[in-house]
Order: C-alpha cells, then sequence, then structure tokens
C-alpha cells in the first residue's frame, strides 16, 4: 500500500483506519489491530570501552603534535608553545578545568625537560603546583628540574612536600633519595646521609640500574652509593668502607662497586688493594674505562709510568674507538717521554672526538714542551673557552711541573701566562663522587 491509498480511506470517512495504517502498517486496513506480543529478548551489546577523559584526550593531542614537529625538526619552544595554544582553543572552553589545564602544562614541562631547558621547565611544573597544590607529582617534577638546575634550596622544598603530600612507599623512598642528593651536594653532608639511610630503609634492594656498561655508571642515582660518597666527603672512611663491602655482598658480578671500593682505597692509601679492585672490575666489565683510567692515574703517581702506559693500551684495546682511551695513552707516552707519538695520539683523539677539552690540553703540553709556542698556543686557546675547572687547574699544574723543568722555555712561559690570564668558573656538581 502507497501514501496514496491511506489518504483514500481518510477520504471515505475511516479516519481510525488511516491513522492505524499510519501507525501499525498497512495491514491495519484490512483487519484488527493484533495484540502486541512480546519480542524476542534482543542479544547484549558487548560493553563500551570508557571514554578517555578530556585531559587524557588533551595529552594525546599534545603527544601527537610533539611528536610531529619533531619529524620536522622543529622541536622549539616556540612551536611547542603555539601547538599547546591550539590543543588549549580545539578543547571548546574546556581548558579551563584545573586538571586539564594542569595537563597541559605538565607536558609542557616534559617537553622542556627532554630539551635540557631547566629553567623553563621549572615554570611549567610551577603553574601545575598552583593549579594542584595538593597532588605530589607537580612538586615531583619541580624537584628533579631543579636539581638539575642546581638550585638545591628549591629542591629540597619540594621533596620535603612530597613526603607531606603521599603515602606511596616507592615515592616516598626516590624522594628522600633525591633530597639526600640535595643535601649532600649543597655541603650539609650530615642530613643527606640521614636521607640515604631512610629512603635504604623503605627499600633496601639494590636497584636494577647495576648493570656491566662501559660509562662512568657509578653516577647513576641510587642511595646506596649516595651515602657512600657523603660518608666519602665527610671523611667518614671507614662507613664508607662498609657500604662498599655491602654492595658487593649483594651483587659481586657487578663491576662499578669494585670500582668505587678501588677509589676508596686509593683515599685511605690502601694501594695494593686499591689496585686489586681496579683489576676486579675492568675484569668483570672489559669496556669499564673508569677502571683502566684510575690504575693508570695511580700508578703515575706512584712513579710507575711504563706500567701505567702498559693500562692505557689495554683500555685502548677493550675501547679501540674511545677517544678517552687514545687520550690517555697519548698521556702516557707524554709522561714516559715518547712526546711526539702523544702528540699523535692526541690529534688522532680529537679527530674522533673534538669535545675532549683536556686533550687539547695536554695537546698543548705537548707542543709547548718541544718548543711550538704557535701550535701551542692554538690548542690552549681552544681548550680554555669550554673548560671545566677541573681540567684547567690540571693544565695549569702540568705546565708549572714542565716549566720547572725548562725554566727557559718562551714556549711555555707562553702557557703558563695564558691560562693565568683565563680563570674558569667552578661549576656545581650533579650526583657526582668526590
Amino acid at each position: 500500500m502507497n501514501l496514496f491509498n491511506l489518504g483514500g480511506v481518510a477520504e471515505r470517512g475511516n479516519s481510525r483506519g488511516a491513522v492505524s495504517a499510519f501507525r501499525h502498517g498497512p495491514a491495519t486496513l484490512d483487519r484488527p489491530v493484533p495484540s502486541p506480543c512480546i519480542a524476542p529478548p534482543l542479544p547484549t551489546p558487548p560493553p563500551r570501552p570508557p571514554r578517555p577523559s578530556l585531559t587524557q584526550i588533551l595529552v594525546e593531542a599534545w603527544g601527537h603534535c610533539r611528536h610531529e614537529l619533531t619529524r620536522r625538526g622543529l622541536p622549539n619552544r616556540k612551536h611547542l608553545s603555539s601547538v599547546g595554544a591550539t590543543v588549549l582553543v580545539l578543547a571548546g572552553g574546556h581548558w579551563a578545568f584545573p586538571s586539564t589545564y594542569a595537563a597541559f602544562h605538565m607536558a609542557a614541562g616534559r617537553a622542556d625537560d627532554n630539551q635540557d631547558d631547566e629553567q623553563a621547565a621549572i615554570g611549567e611544573y610551577t603553574q601545575v603546583i598552583a593549579l594542584q597544590p595538593r597532588t605530589a607529582e607537580g612538586y615531583v617534577r619541580r624537584a628533579r628540574a631543579c636539581y638539575t638546575a642546581f638550585q638545591y634550596g628549591q629542591a629540597i622544598a619540594d621533596e620535603t612536600q612530597v613526603q607531606r603530600l603521599t603515602d606511596d612507599p616507592q615515592v616516598r623512598a626516590d624522594s628522600l633519595m633525591w633530597r639526600g642528593y640535595d643535601y649532600d651536594l649543597s655541603g650539609d653532608h650530615a642530613r643527606g646521609i640521614t636521607d640515604f639511610t631512610a629512603s635504604l630503609a623503605i627499600n633496601p634492594r639494590v636497584p636494577d640500574t647495576y648493570v656491566q656498561t662501559a660509562d662512568a655508571s657509578d653516577k647513576t642515582p641510587d642511595a646506596h652509593k649516595g651515602r657512600l660518597w657523603a660518608y666519602w666527603r665527610s671523611k667518614q672512611y671507614g662507613l664508607a668502607a662498609r657500604d662498599c663491602d655491602a654492595l658487593i655482598a649483594a651483587d659481586g658480578s657487578y663491576a662499578g662497586s669494585y670500582l668505587i671500593r678501588g677509589r676508596l682505597r686509593c683515599s685511605m692509601g690502601d694501594m695494593v688493594g686499591a689496585r686489586a679492585d681496579f683489576e676486579a672490575a675492568y675484569g668483570r666489565a672489559p669496556h669499564l674505562l673508569p677502571a683502566y683510567l684510575n690504575l693508570e692515574n695511580m700508578l703515575e703517581k706512584q712513579g710507575q709510568p711504563r706500567q701505567a702506559l702498559d693500562v692505557a693500551r689495554a683500555a685502548l684495546r677493550a675501547n679501540p674507538s674511545s677517544a678517552v682511551a687514545l687520550g690517555n695513552v697519548g698521556w702516557s707516552l707524554y709522561a714516559v717521554g715518547s712526546v711526539p707519538e702523544a702528540i699523535a695520539d692526541d690529534q688522532r683523539a680529537l679527530a674522533l672526538d673534538g669535545s675532549q677539552d683536556w686533550v687539547r690540553y695536554n695537546l698543548g703540553l705537548a707542543y709547548a714542551v718541544r718548543g711550538d709556542w704557535p701550535r701551542a698556543q692554538a690548542a690552549y686557546s681552544a681548550a680554555v673557552r669550554q673548560a671545566t675547572h677541573v681540567e684547567w687547574s690540571g693544565a695549569a699544574g702540568e705546565v708549572r711541573q714542565a716549566l720547572a723543568r725548562q725554566p727557559q722555555s718562551q714556549a711555555l712561559q707562553g702557557a703558563d701566562t695564558l691560562l693565568r690570564s683565563h680563570p674558569v668558573t667552578v661549576m656545581p656538581r650533579v650526583c657526582s663522587d668526590p
């Protein structure tokens, strides 16, 4: 039946039939409306996944935008800020919710952290704290950024607030560990030791970061090693040695523990024990450069430059592409009087990695000892622009020693004058050993 026929029914006076036809279909024009019946139950639809919150949507959108900018080579703060503003506008006015706006600032702070822009990250995390002052995460993030920026006082205050706001044992243990570093590096070793001990009381387990690596892995933040360094800096060598022994007892395969104990034994004057520990360290991890370098340095101070050269060459054999290992061979060659060979190895080391300014200092010294002041001046001038205080003071001391042996050398006199006229600012330490 079509609409024309329904209209015809209405014209003949059967308006009820027309209405029924519209409600129940064409069959109602020829017979009464059937009684309603119970339809079979429909299958239960699968449960819908929970809808993401607006905060999650914004954070995901922010992540996609950052990924796209990074892919296009535009991961600077100007672009990130523009993207963040666009994401907030696309939220349709909901950006005013504190949790959503805090999520945006948190994401922006993490982006700044990834770009090593600590000051910008601190600003973003401060906004998070202003929006969510009773949530620990903002304080945690700002404390870490302040630590990296050497702002230990603010970091201590934030970690203290974390302790007030959370009952999570792992978060509390981590916060105490970081506050221990903040106290220790700001000179308050006693409070640092107290916090490290409190952290270990919550989580005494040796961390998974204890792995065999070729870098200075003993600088990885950890309450065990943090307390050890704090004992060391406060000259409590017996307690530091006790912690070293505990680390080795907990995991005797970790080469870094032997490296740490070897350095501690050097400080205590136990050179025989130190040598055994350094050899045990690189015996367990042949690519662990600091173990070789510490033994090499110890042998040089003991007046055994030939043995030190043998250790330096062993380190280079284990790390043939390392500019650090090659530079140390160059230094050991200089120490035994092989200056031309030292210059050649220093040049090769800088060709591998031009950022090793201590090698430039060594190269400048070797040129100066040979009387080649123009080349020595070029090497020293390039080094002092970016040198650390440790590198600069070490280089100045070596020049003075060489000048004592060759007081008439004009090249060494020029090197001494140049270094004295370029003092280097002492930078604070970050999670470093003594």
